[in-house]
């Protein structure tokens, strides 16, 4: 595959890996469960260099062939996925050991949240846009592990707050920012904060697809 990594998560690599290893006609069952938690990954085997990018690369192929990774704007809401696929143009940045990408398309905006730990290459300078007083990364671990009724409400501010924190100061310059592609784990769809939407100038966004990406690949 042509493209620069910006990111590769080595934990979900190799459980993929391990698991198509073991059992090829049903790798995919109840695997997405085993590999969600998006910050603090177990140390992982696999050294970062080219053994890893050709291991993506035979997952992204498997995966794309197993016909179950929608794009991200194509999740069916009856219907939740184990993995999506995204490509578009992106902006990311490194907040209290989390590494954050934020993207749009249409009326969906996608939050992927990882461990800085996992950046290929070096990572984009550490800013002061997202409060810890916010909690994200408390908000997104509860999307892998304990969502309920009574928190999701909290999850989708949070989760909006954080978007609009990484999109905003990039929002005029949106068509001019690194296109990437890449695969993440889902992890929920919420309503968008409809108050912090508008008053950021995303008056058009009514959701967001929250995930933890496999890899990210600049295009």
């Amino acid at each position: 595959m042509n493209g620069m990594y910006w990111y590769v998560s080595r934990q979900k690599t190799e459980a993929l890996r391990d698991r198509y290893d073991r059992s090829p006609g049903n790798w995919l069952d109840k695997l997405s469960v085993t590999i969600k938690a998006p910050f603090v990954e177990a140390q992982a085997a696999m050294a970062l260099d080219q053994t890893l990018f050709k291991e993506v690369e035979r997952i992204e192929k498997r995966l794309l062939e197993s016909g179950e990774v929608p794009e991200f704007t194509n999740i069916a809401k009856a219907q939740p996925t184990a993995f999506f696929l995204f490509n578009g143009t992106a902006h990311r940045t490194i907040e209290h050991g989390g590494y954050w990408i934020a993207m749009v398309s249409g009326s969906t905006a996608l939050l992927l949240g990882g461990s800085a730990s996992n950046v290929i290459g070096a990572p984009p300078k550490e800013t002061a846009e997202i409060s810890p007083s916010m909690n994200p990364i408390g908000s997104f671990n509860s999307v892998a592990d304990q969502m309920t009724e009574g928190n999701r409400s909290s999850i989708s501010e949070t989760c909006s707050y954080v978007w609009v924190a990484i999109a905003e100061p990039v929002r005029d310059g949106w068509v001019g920012l690194p296109r990437v592609e890449g695969i993440a784990v889902y992890g929920g769809r919420f309503p968008a904060s409809k108050t912090r939407m508008q008053r950021s100038g995303f008056e058009g966004v009514q959701e967001i697809i929250v995930g933890s990406p496999i890899f990210v690949r600049q295009l």
